[in-house]
């Protein structure tokens, strides 16, 4: 009998190389088949090192420190609060099998990903507000970068998951 085994990653990248530390991995199955994707995966080292110099040159030892360092910093926290505290504060419209809750003031504070409940219901949306009323710069900012042609395919949540919505939140 023939034994099937699963063969290791082929890419020693940041989201797939091991000892190189990442927040999320994100649809891997898209990054394998976009050559710009895959070969940002293959040289992920490359960005972060641009932006390390490019602080560097331009604030000098502190420009390096506050606007890279910090930043980075920063980020990580904004990203580990709300997968630490959008499961437990905000309210859930969306039936989902975890604890995700959406939270206007850490939507505020992190440009919009403060919409976790809506984000793990529907997670291939670049839309965390779904509704107008839902803060999300992030969005605006992909959203301008789309008119002018610089991104595309920009999915957003379907109409039935809006209408989805809309009764869970009448009625909850």
């Amino acid at each position: 009998m023939e034994s099937v085994t699963t063969p290791p990653p082929q890419s020693a990248s940041g989201i797939t190389h091991p000892e190189v530390p990442t927040i999320a991995v994100p649809h891997l199955e898209r990054v394998s088949a976009a050559e710009d994707l895959r070969w940002l995966d293959d040289h992920y080292y490359l960005a972060t090192v641009a932006l390390a110099v490019t602080c560097f040159l331009l604030g000098g030892w502190s420009g390096l420190v506050w606007g890279y360092f910090v930043s980075t910093v920063l980020l990580w926290h904004s990203t580990f609060t709300i997968n630490s505290l959008c499961h437990v504060f905000g309210g859930r419209r969306y039936p989902t099998t975890d604890t995700s809750r959406n939270n206007l003031w850490l939507a505020l504070l992190t440009l919009g990903e403060g919409w976790h409940n809506n984000h793990h219901y529907f997670c291939s949306s670049a839309k965390n507000g779904f509704y107008w009323w839902e803060v999300d710069p992030t969005y605006y900012a992909i959203w301008v970068l789309e008119k002018l042609g610089i991104v595309w395919d920009v999915r957003r949540p379907p109409r039935h998951v809006l209408e989805a919505g809309r009764s869970v939140h009448a009625s909850g």
